[in-house]
């Protein structure tokens, strides 16, 4: 009888933590900010409206859902800096350049 009443206790206990652990987060989650695939900025953001309290899609598409088990997991992802390939510099002028400039402005057109 004191078995059966400690298993009845481990399925309670049980039951408890899980429904803890489902519990939504107090003021939702934040999705950090990142470089999307263009290389353009995308600043944080908040989830906390209504349902959507979780951080999901990829490291480079960041939206709002409703499920933790949908939550994307922003520890693994690499694109918090600029992109190398995004680091173009200034652009070098040609001699031919200069030329158009010049005669461009002696010439008035």
């Amino acid at each position: 009888n004191c078995h059966l009443l400690f298993c009845i206790f481990l399925i309670f206990l049980r039951s408890k933590l899980r429904n803890d652990e489902d519990l939504p987060p107090v003021g939702g989650t934040r999705c950090q900010g990142y470089y999307d695939v263009m290389g353009q900025w995308d600043p944080p953001f908040n989830c906390n409206a209504g349902v959507f309290l979780y951080c999901c899609g990829t490291c480079f598409y960041r939206f709002c859902c409703q499920f933790r088990q949908q939550s994307l997991d922003q520890s693994i992802c690499s694109n918090y800096d600029t992109p190398i390939w995004a680091n173009t510099g200034a652009a070098e002028e040609s001699p031919s350049d200069h030329l158009k400039l010049s005669l461009t402005y002696l010439l008035g057109e």
